[in-house]
């Protein structure tokens, strides 16, 4: 007796855009009102770091038959559990920097994003479900479409010190993964997303709204301490003065 087994891979896969091409894409649409949906993935253009990771895509892509079918899921910018994209940020934070977080461009562009552990979830569940979506491409973000001045500001105000500097895009290329800080895109999942239950989240409403929960990992993961200083002196030398005013 012969029993049929259709295999199913999935390859996980980040959506990036050379800036330009992404505003051509939608000519009616500019900024952060720029929408992109599951259906719309092969109006992607890569950035040139990952032209390679495209041909990959393709030839996941061009597998298809009864008994091996791929799914490729493009992944929003990935935070939580320690930050791997996110780390530079995060340091800068909690070294309390003199200049404090970039802003790049404008600090409007608003950043496809998604908790680690919840694009774990998604792709375990696309793997496992029984009835798999039809269509094969799709995206797994959060529902926060933050800007990059929101997410600098929760940074902040969780790690550092409040500061941010301005950086002009002739100066980003001095600046690591500054190409996962400056797409300006809106994306609206729909299968991936689908399979979620509200249970299943960690971060559904995205970075913002969650950064006290990422910051938390993230010194987990780091093993961060906080600063501590220890102040002596005699009876009266006036230890309590000098306290409040290093807290302050």
């Amino acid at each position: 007796m012969l029993i049929k087994v259709t295999l199913y891979f999935l390859w996980l896969d980040f959506f990036f855009f050379k800036q330009k091409t992404a505003y051509e894409m939608l000519r009616s649409l500019v900024g952060s009102e720029m929408c992109i949906r599951d259906s719309q993935y092969n109006r992607r253009v890569p950035h040139a770091k990952y032209l390679a990771w495209r041909d990959v895509e393709k030839l996941c892509g061009s597998v298809d038959s009864d008994l091996f079918r791929p799914y490729i899921v493009f992944s929003g910018v990935q935070y939580g559990n320690g930050e791997n994209v996110f780390n530079s940020i995060f340091k800068q934070a909690w070294c309390l920097g003199e200049e404090g977080i970039p802003i790049y461009g404008s600090g409007k562009q608003r950043i496809p994003m998604v908790h680690v552990a919840d694009c774990a979830s998604m792709a375990t569940k696309l793997l496992l479900t029984d009835e798999p979506p039809a269509a094969r491409y799709s995206f797994a973000v959060d529902d926060g479409a933050s800007s990059w001045t929101d997410i600098v500001g929760a940074v902040n105000e969780h790690l550092g010190n409040g500061k941010t500097f301005v950086v002009p895009p002739s100066e980003f290329c001095l600046h690591d993964n500054v190409e996962h800080f400056t797409i300006d895109l809106t994306v609206e999942p729909q299968s991936t997303v689908a399979l979620m239950d509200d249970e299943d989240w960690v971060s559904k409403g995205g970075f913002v709204e969650n950064i006290e929960t990422v910051a938390a990992q993230y010194r987990k993961s780091r093993s961060l301490l906080p600063l501590r200083t220890v102040v002596l002196g005699g009876p009266l030398a006036g230890k309590s003065y000098a306290s409040r005013e290093i807290a302050e």
